[in-house]
């Protein structure tokens, strides 16, 4: 006798029974056919009633089967509970068998479900199938192993290789396998299969290789991944991630940790989507970057970097250089501690929109733009503590140089600018100034070549013969530099100056009036 515990809307259901005599125990068969009545939870009418049917009447005695369909149209219900009423009777004695099972939602309707919640990503969603992937409990397509939570596979690239299907939308789940700590999958992969999405747990799974190379490469178009720590073997050059010739690729919330070369590099590949990733030191062979858009012998367009944390990356935490490319948006990162530029355009690049960055303590400087009709606005050159303590001493400094040379106490300085002193006519005196760059008239400007005209009394224009140099020497001045005036250039009541670094950096202009 027997019947399954649960069944899906629309699925059959089969159930069975073998008659006996009820004195002897002997299998025997019954005298009519075992009629059946299906009730639903505890109502008191069933939904169902009918005869079962002899099975195997040559090679059985007494054993009966009966098939439904467990469908809408038949009364049934997704999470109800229906119980199987069987009156048997064999040599006119009567006795009674039940069963009970369960109605459950059917796959498709899961499935229309999970595709209703997927279709909210907006992109990159599932539509195909769900592989598993456990490097520590899963085993390999040849032993047997098809990708479900029971039987997961242990490496991506068997499952890309044997399950995936190109340009399906199908998905591979990262498995978290390890019991109490980081599990670690270990493998080099090439994705080759369009539109497969990788997702992994979270920070409990890293992702590394043996060897040089690189972690992960992508050739096929509309590849995601998201979900875990990414890392390169320790020695050797390999980067992270590596696009080529791949369009619409998308990574987000990934931690990218410590890899040899970039953490993505991007050859030849656009509309990509990289955001809310944490790079921590990537590039620790001393040439690589954090994320790398190159558009040699092609182009890289349209590519969206935004949201992302940059920490310590040992070149430039963003570069785009070489071939072309156009449209790159770069926005609301934060990006510290670089050893080269926070962010790096090349003359390659071309209409890059840069905005909302907030940039500090990166070694060449915040932002370097070598690109055309690039605009960059609302970026933010954030000066470390050190940096801010170091100003306020010199400003201190210089105050008290200027505060003694003062002829008369009462003197006071009419200014432009906010300058903060007085200066006796026709005294020498050393004041600072701050450059900022033409770009967004905001950001610090170091590293500069600063001339300086004056005007004194409504007299000709002409260069000061003081000196300017920046504070610290060359490039260390974080946008501070000192102006010594000669007693030449103080030698008027009311004297106009003019501070130019470049066509880089914003005019700055001042009036004085001395005293005498």
């Amino acid at each position: 006798m027997g019947c399954q515990t649960e069944v899906e809307i629309g699925a059959n259901l089969t159930f069975t029974v073998a008659t006996h005599n009820q004195g002897t125990g002997a299998l025997v068969d019954a005298d009519s056919a075992p009629a059946y009545r299906i009730y639903e939870d505890e109502t008191g009418a069933p939904i169902l009633t009918g005869n079962m049917a002899k099975l195997d009447d040559a090679g059985t005695l007494g054993f009966y089967s009966e098939i439904i369909a467990a469908t809408i149209a038949n009364g049934f219900e997704k999470n109800k509970s229906y119980s199987i009423y069987i009156t048997i009777i064999v040599s006119g004695v009567t006795y009674a068998v039940t069963y009970g099972f369960r109605a459950i939602t059917t796959s498709a309707e899961i499935r229309r479900n999970a595709a209703l919640v997927e279709s909210q990503r907006g992109v990159h969603t599932w539509q195909g199938s769900v592989f598993y992937v456990d490097s520590v409990n899963g085993d390999t397509h040849a032993n047997g192993n098809r990708g479900g939570q029971l039987d997961p596979y242990d490496s991506v690239q068997d499952c890309h290789d044997n399950a995936i299907t190109d340009s399906a939308h199908d998905v591979i789940i990262l498995v978290a396998g390890a019991a109490a700590t980081v599990t670690t999958l270990t493998e080099a992969v090439t994705l080759s299969k369009r539109y497969l999405f990788i997702r992994g747990p979270g920070r409990d799974l890293i992702w590394t290789r043996s060897g040089n190379g690189n972690t992960i490469t992508i050739t096929a178009d509309g590849i995601e991944l998201s979900g875990f720590q990414l890392e390169t073997a320790g020695t050797g050059s390999g980067h992270g991630i590596s696009t080529v010739d791949a369009d619409f690729f998308r990574a987000h919330n990934l931690w990218i940790n410590q890899t040899r070369g970039d953490g993505i590099n991007v050859l030849r590949g656009s509309n990509h989507r990289l955001h809310d990733n944490v790079f921590q030191e990537s590039g620790q062979s001393g040439s690589g970057q954090g994320i790398h858009i190159i558009g040699t012998t092609g182009v890289s367009n349209y590519n969206v970097i935004e949201d992302n944390i940059f920490e310590d990356v040992a070149g430039h935490a963003i570069q785009i250089e070489q071939g072309t490319s156009t449209h790159t948006l770069i926005r609301n990162n934060t990006i510290h501690g670089s050893s080269g530029y926070g962010i790096n355009i090349g003359a390659s690049s071309t209409d890059a929109f840069v905005h909302d960055n907030r940039l500090g303590i990166n070694a060449s400087g915040p932002i370097n733009d070598e690109g055309t009709t690039s605009v960059l606005i609302n970026n933010e050159d954030v000066p470390s503590k050190a940096e801010m303590d170091a100003a306020h001493a010199l400003l201190a400094t210089v105050a008290k140089q200027n505060a003694a040379a003062l002829i008369n106490t009462e003197a006071r300085l009419v200014k432009l600018e906010g300058l903060p002193e007085a200066f006796p006519k026709n005294v020498a005196a050393t004041f600072m100034i701050f450059m900022r760059l033409a770009s967004d008239s905001k950001t610090r400007a170091p590293g500069l070549t600063v001339t300086a005209t004056r005007a004194i009394d409504n007299g000709a224009l002409g260069a000061i013969t003081g000196t300017i140099a920046e504070v610290g020497g060359a490039g260390n001045g974080a946008g501070w530099y000192y102006v010594s005036f000669s007693q030449a250039d103080l030698n008027g009541d009311v004297i106009a100056y003019s501070f130019d670094g470049g066509v880089t950096a914003d005019v700055l202009p001042m009036t004085i009036r001395t005293v005498s």
